[in-house]
């Protein structure tokens, strides 16, 4: 494949209500997935993690030159609905889509992608973030390295992925929030799936701890290049396990500066905004 032009795509699902089949928690109905999505405490948590979390590393990426899908369902009510929405108005990179509800996750997150891919590009670098994680402040610039470097396993093969394997999990207990320094492999976050832009597929149809069976996969242990938000709402139950996860060596008092200067997140800010918020609901 001839150098040219890499478009670089992202996906952000925020609390969309997909087929209840999807969840892993328990749900019968589209009603009861609702509740518990728009419950308004979950609402006020989530909006935290999209303010303090998720947006300053997409608002503060080095390379700007890439496309955000945010995907929402059309009934999120208010006032959720205008907070998103104001929240992400000044980030020209980031498309909101509300999207009928119930829809079949896989198909609907093909569909969405595949709308907002530039079909001039000679490849597309697809990649998500979930509505409490954020990607190193590089991340689209790496990416983009990682296309020069790589592109003939794309002739070769027809698609490959690029996993960044340290970061951080973000661990909120309580009114606590404790951040650990950890290794993980294909667990999603700061992964980038290439191929060229009429794929049929999309990231979500590819599972992504199981994505070496699908694809060659560069990977990459460097420098952290993720923040993973654990807490007991995640649906994965991520945080049942991340005290077994490897760490890596870093000081304690290193990690702001870290998360500062690589992610854009300010961790005193974010510990004591979360103290606040679950504070006043506990009150």
């Amino acid at each position: 494949m001839a150098d040219g032009f890499l478009q670089v795509l992202g996906l952000i699902r925020w609390s969309y209500p997909s087929d209840v089949a999807a969840f892993k928690a328990e749900a019968a109905t589209m009603d009861e997935l609702r509740a518990r999505l728009y419950a308004p405490l979950r609402m006020e948590e989530r909006l935290f993690y999209l303010e303090h979390v998720v947006l300053p590393c997409i608002r503060e990426q080095t390379d700007p030159n890439f496309k955000m899908v945010l995907l929402l369902g059309e009934n999120l009510p208010d006032p959720w609905r205008g907070q998103v929405l104001d929240l992400v108005s000044g980030i020209s990179q980031i498309v909101p889509v509300f999207e009928e509800e119930g829809q079949k996750h896989a198909a609907l997150c093909r569909k969405v992608m595949r709308a907002h891919r530039n079909m001039r590009a000679a490849a597309v670098a697809e990649f998500r973030l979930d509505d409490d994680d954020a990607m190193a402040r590089d991340f689209v610039a790496e990416t983009r390295k990682a296309y020069r470097q790589h592109r003939a396993l794309l002739a070769a093969h027809g698609a490959f992925c690029l996993d960044h394997t340290k970061g951080f999990a973000m661990v909120t207990r309580g009114t606590e929030v404790s951040v650990r320094p950890v290794f993980a492999h294909l667990w999603g976050i700061s992964q980038a799936l290439f191929y060229p832009p009429e794929h049929r597929k999309s990231l979500l149809d590819y599972p992504h701890k199981w994505l070496w069976t699908s694809m060659p996969n560069i990977t990459v242990p460097g420098a952290p290049k993720w923040v993973r938000g654990v807490h007991q709402t995640n649906d994965s139950g991520i945080a049942d396990g991340v005290d077994k996860l490897r760490g890596w060596d870093c000081p304690e008092e290193q990690v702001p500066m870290l998360l500062a200067t690589e992610f854009a997140i300010d961790l005193t800010g974010v510990r004591e905004g979360w103290a606040k918020l679950k504070s006043r609901h506990a009150a």
